[in-house]
């Protein structure tokens, strides 16, 4: 028999680790979490005190605002439904120009199509043509894009996109002035005899046309 006074042994091999408890590998990993969360947080700390010292957040913003706008400025929301008083009425017949004339040599269907102003394209990544299209078609309803940018540049916003569409470029802005279009992806409804029967209010960050209600009944009533 086993003396009181004499040391056990165990069968099993110790090590280091043998007198850590079950929860100090989880509790030194929440430490390390901690750690890592503060020195985020202060690095975000930093970034906005130099942003706010140099101004270098307000340009930034000012510069996103103005990258969706056709006037290439920074609108205040509230000025929009300012801007919005020299809107074309309704009824509307496009203009006699070139530009206009080429509009009309392009819609040769007699019925309504949907014109999307797009920008000058440099600077109009955000918008998605692709989801316009698939739209249209299921709607029968012709799509065309103006833009203010050169043809060869308006080519290359359409390989972008991925689209096949017509589009006109108006590099002057007579037509984008005389449809007061003064944000991207504004749209315009005109009637087979290119009359204005609708357009977007929703500025400045435009959604699908034929997700409103208000555009879909339009463009369903008979055919003009």
């Amino acid at each position: 028999m086993m003396s009181p006074s004499q040391p056990t042994h165990s069968a099993y091999p110790t090590d280091a680790g043998e007198n850590l408890t079950p929860h100090t590998a989880g509790e030194r990993r929440g430490v390390l979490r901690q750690i890592l969360l503060c020195l985020l947080l202060l690095e975000i700390a930093i970034l906005l005190f130099i942003l706010r010292r140099e101004g270098t957040f307000t340009s930034l913003f000012t510069r996103w605002i103005a990258a969706h706008t056709s006037i290439g400025q920074a609108l205040p929301l509230s000025d929009y439904k300012a801007v919005m008083k020299n809107d074309p009425a309704l009824g509307f017949l496009l203009p006699n120009t070139p530009i206009g004339n080429c509009i009309r040599k392009l819609h040769v269907v007699k019925r309504p199509y949907l014109l999307v102003f797009v920008g000058d394209c440099a600077s109009c990544l955000s918008i998605n043509l692709a989801d316009w299209q698939h739209a249209a078609i299921r709607y029968s309803t012709p799509l065309l894009v103006l833009t203010t940018a050169s043809p060869k540049e308006a080519k290359a916003f359409l390989k972008q996109q991925g689209v096949h569409l017509p589009i006109v470029s108006d590099p002057k802005g007579q037509l984008v002035q005389a449809l007061n279009a003064v944000w991207r992806r504004r749209a315009y409804l005109f009637s087979s005899q290119n009359r204005l029967l609708w357009l977007g209010k929703d500025a400045p960050f435009p959604t699908n046309p034929f997700t409103q209600p208000a555009f879909l009944h339009v463009l369903e009533e008979p055919h003009r």
